[in-house]
């Protein structure tokens, strides 16, 4: 079976994925660029995840984008409209 665990590298997920992969399920998953200590043990086991971002503006419109560099476009966006939320 396939699963798809959002948040994989947070305490839980990450204990999840790593189970579900040991009995041979297949894992995929996305987290935040920011390393909570389990990156390693699911990059070991092979897990794919991908990095994602998420940008408010006024707590209403958000951006998800993927990469730094359409990160910083937004945020420089942001910037321009002088938004309070950067």
């Amino acid at each position: 079976m396939k699963y798809y665990l959002v948040g994989i590298k947070g305490s839980g997920m990450s204990g999840l994925a790593c189970f579900l992969k040991s009995i041979g399920h297949d894992v995929i998953g996305s987290d935040t660029i920011n390393d909570y200590g389990f990156e390693t043990k699911l990059k070991e086991q092979g897990t794919t995840y991908y990095r994602y971002y998420a940008i408010s503006e006024k707590q209403e419109e958000k951006f998800y984008v993927s990469n730094f560099e359409e990160a910083e476009k937004v945020v420089n966006s942001l910037k321009e409209k002088k938004s309070s939320n950067i």
